[in-house]
C-alpha cells in the first residue's frame, strides 16, 4: 500500500495538482487538508501516516502559504471565487478531525 507521503510527492512532481481549475473561470484554489499536527518522535503510538505534519513543519508550511496565497475560510470560498478573487491564489486550510493536537499545535500558529 502506498503511503500518503509518497502519493503527495508523486502528485507534486507530476504536476497533477495544477490541473484543479475551479469552474470554467480558470481560477485556482488550493485546499490543504490536515489530519494530525504532532511530532511522531514524541511517543505517537499510531501509524505515522496519520500525521500530516509536525508543529515545526506546519509552521514552515504556514509561512509559505502566507507569503504566496490569500487564505480564506471554506465557508467564504464560493463568494470569494464569485467575486473573481481566485486570481489572488486562494488557499483554504482544513482539518478533518478535532484532535487536541490540532488545538494545541496548529491553532496557536493559525491565530
Amino acid at each position: 500500500m502506498m503511503s500518503r507521503r509518497f502519493l503527495g510527492k508523486m502528485f507534486h512532481w507530476s504536476g497533477i495538482n495544477a490541473l484543479s481549475p475551479l469552474g470554467e473561470s480558470g481560477q485556482y484554489v488550493r485546499i490543504l487538508a490536515y489530519h494530525r499536527i504532532i511530532d511522531v518522535n514524541a511517543g505517537f503510538l499510531f501509524d505515522e501516516d496519520l500525521v500530516s505534519a509536525s508543529r515545526e513543519e506546519f509552521d514552515r508550511q504556514l509561512r509559505f502559504v502566507k507569503a504566496n496565497f490569500t487564505v480564506v475560510p471554506l465557508g467564504e470560498l464560493d463568494a470569494a471565487t464569485q467575486q473573481g478573487r481566485g486570481r489572488e491564489r486562494l488557499c483554504v486550510i482544513t482539518f478533518d478531525d478535532g484532535f487536541d493536537d490540532v488545538y494545541h499545535n496548529a491553532f496557536p500558529l493559525l491565530k
